[in-house]
């Protein structure tokens, strides 16, 4: 038996092998594509982002126990479930300028080399994945002592954190003693 080749039938082979391609290549691109899930909090108007293998936990920032002898970044301790935790107030650290007020700010407990510290933010509004591919390095006008922590910038202009920069940072080991 002999098959005979309409037009119809080349035309439905033509799609057939297209949407083949098609699929194998949107797959190809899935495999490659890698996302990084981030943290997302404000700090005045700008957006920050993030890791979150480094978020343990959110919380108010209530009850705050001031620390003598420390930076004026340091905003105290707090204790959350039983463990004191040393809070900073990441728009001093950044030297973004002091903050209105601490009423409605949250503490983001972040553990990242073998450190625990809250970092206090205005708002923290979401968790997203952000692609790889998306994220650019900082920009040139995002000079001083921020941009050292800048690992990129991501869509709409998110600042994303390098937390293992910041916990390296010598300032957050402070050795004073009150004589």
């Amino acid at each position: 038996m002999v098959s005979t080749i309409t037009p119809e039938t080349a035309t439905e082979a033509i799609l057939q092998a297209r949407a083949e391609s098609l699929a194998r290549s949107k797959e190809s691109d899935l495999a490659t594509l890698q996302l990084r899930r981030l943290v997302v909090f404000r700090l005045g108007q700008e957006s920050f982002g993030i890791d979150i293998a480094h978020a343990r936990e959110i919380q108010p920032l209530t009850d705050v126990t001031i620390i003598p002898c420390t930076p004026s970044w340091v905003v105290g301790a707090v204790n959350i479930r039983g463990t004191v935790t040393t809070v900073i107030d990441a728009r001093r650290f950044f030297q973004m300028g002091p903050r209105a007020g601490l009423t409605t700010s949250k503490v983001m407990v972040i553990n990242c080399c073998d450190m625990e510290f809250g970092i206090v933010a205005d708002e923290v509004s979401d968790v997203i994945d952000v692609p790889t591919v998306s994220i650019q390095p900082p920009l040139a006008t995002m000079a001083g002592v921020r941009e050292e922590y800048i690992s990129g910038v991501g869509p709409d202009m998110l600042v994303i954190l390098d937390v293992e920069a910041i916990a390296k940072d010598n300032r957050l080991t402070i050795h004073e003693e009150i004589s």
